[in-house]
């Protein structure tokens, strides 16, 4: 009896002691391992959730130059990055990224994703973003209506037509030039 109590307690502290995985997709987890992000340092799909949850700063730009198109890491998705929940800044331009969803990553402040094809782009709910980069992309529709802290958009070089902005009395800088298809753009609480 005493052996299988054991045995139990040794199979409990073995359990606690494994940390939680996350899916996240190979490329941006070789890029995680290149950054020393992804503890474990192998190519398997998963990461530590412990190792996204430390992770505050994110650049997966590689070297940006200032000529109109940085090359990035090639990167087609980064599947798993809902999980970075203290994500406070990422930066991601030069990829291949064509659908970003953020939501889940509801503190960050700050958005560079320049020269990426993006056509979809979902960042309802993220009250805290304030300086937003979007340059060299395919969006024709954005709302940024529930972001209210935002301070300084930069979408040029889009296919915009529509762009929902809400209330945004702390909106410093706005840029959409070379978007020549806007219909439409609403703005409210700018002094």
């Amino acid at each position: 009896m005493k052996m299988k109590l054991l045995f139990a307690i040794c199979l409990l502290c073995f359990y606690l002691g494994q940390g939680q995985y996350v899916s996240v997709d190979t490329a941006f987890e070789n890029e995680l391992i290149a950054q020393g992000i992804d503890s474990e340092g192998v190519s398997d799909g998963r990461i530590l959730l412990s190792d996204a949850l430390s992770t505050t700063s994110l650049n997966l730009s590689g070297s940006v130059n200032l000529v109109n198109n940085p090359p990035g890491l090639g990167l087609l998705n980064i599947n798993g990055i809902e999980f970075f929940t203290n994500l406070e800044i990422l930066r991601i331009e030069g990829n291949n990224i064509i659908d970003l969803d953020l939501t889940q990553n509801t503190l960050l402040r700050e958005l560079r994703a320049w020269n990426n094809d993006m056509e979809t782009l979902l960042i309802n709910g993220l009250v805290n973003l304030q300086t937003v980069g979007l340059n060299f992309n395919s969006l024709t529709n954005v709302d940024f209506s529930s972001n209210s802290a935002i301070q300084e958009l930069d979408i040029t070089d889009n296919n915009l037509t529509t762009i929902s902005m809400g209330n945004k009395a702390n909106l410093g800088k706005l840029t959409l030039s070379n978007n020549p298809n806007i219909s439409a753009l609403n703005i409210s609480g700018v002094d």
